[in-house]
């Protein structure tokens, strides 16, 4: 969750909002449920690929509105991915995808070599994009990030 308000001098501006992404793996782990409210989207790497989960049904943030929880027919507004074995699931914040290098551009982790190789562990994901970010900005990164990896093992379920 990212927390987002715009100041104008010392008092707050009506846009005050938080984004969040909420995620689900039901129990055999095979797959993953999202809800997108105004979050970068998370990615799965795979077998050497990176690729951004995007909403397919967004959401307003969360003090932008209720917005809609359910279709007029009642079905959940959740986006269902596959979450295959040995996959890995990176969640960030905007301070990720927001680093600048010198130019301008700004880091996108689906076009990281560095993120393309194949990591057995969360923590080594982390600290990858840690040091890419850095690398990406020469060091020169302003903004809070927030980087979360969690693994999908092989095999079978714990039960």
């Amino acid at each position: 969750m990212t927390r987002e308000a715009s100041r104008s001098g010392n008092a707050a501006s009506d846009e005050d909002f938080t984004t969040a992404v909420l995620a689900e793996v039901p129990g055999d782990g095979k797959l993953l449920r999202l809800v997108n409210r105004g979050h970068p989207g998370p990615y799965l790497i795979h077998d050497g690929v990176i690729e951004r989960l995007d909403a397919t049904r967004p959401q307003l943030p969360l003090g932008m509105g209720l917005g809609t929880v359910a279709t007029p027919d009642g079905d959940a507004l959740t986006d269902v991915f596959r979450l295959p074995a040995g996959a890995l699931l990176l969640m960030i914040t905007d301070g990720v995808t927001e680093a600048r290098d010198r130019t301008g551009t700004f880091y996108d982790p689906c076009a990281s070599t560095t993120l393309t190789g194949r990591f057995m562990d969360p923590g080594d994901l982390v600290r990858a994009v840690t040091a890419d970010v850095a690398r990406w900005t020469c060091d020169g990164h302003q903004d809070d990030m927030a980087i979360l990896a969690v693994a999908r093992r092989g095999g079978r379920p714990p039960g």
